[in-house]
């Protein structure tokens, strides 16, 4: 998960950020508010496109650690292994997925920060 930026039209405030350690495909949905429901149907979205994977490495936030999360996990037979914010080394594909996104939106938005600084949402797709 990536955030918090300023509010974009709609309310929304975080990405959500997946990737394929295989092939390094990047998926992101903007969301509204961390919550384990959003978490699940963002990756729920994802294993339908792609399949459902063997194993998801995730940080130890409120929304990958709910309730409802993990019913999900238990009825698609998902493993789930969890990696310190403060380790980044431990779920180093992810948090470079994260930079290249951060960094790539910074440079089509914030050249001027008061005028842009909601228009991240506009942006997220052509970065990707």
């Amino acid at each position: 998960m990536v955030g918090p930026f300023k509010t974009a039209p709609g309310g929304y405030t975080h990405i959500f950020v997946a990737v394929d350690k295989f092939t390094n495909s990047i998926e992101v949905e903007a969301i509204t508010s961390i919550e384990p429901a959003k978490a699940t149907q963002f990756v729920e979205e994802v294993t339908h496109r792609f399949g459902v994977p063997n194993r998801i490495i995730t940080d130890v936030g409120k929304q990958f650690t709910g309730s409802e999360f993990w019913d999900f996990y238990q009825d698609n037979l998902i493993d789930v292994y969890y990696s310190l914010v403060a380790c980044p080394r431990c779920n180093g594909q992810a948090e470079h997925a994260n930079g290249i996104v951060l960094q790539s939106l910074k440079s089509c938005i914030f050249d001027d920060a008061s005028k842009y600084a909601t228009k991240w949402l506009h942006e997220l797709p052509h970065v990707v």
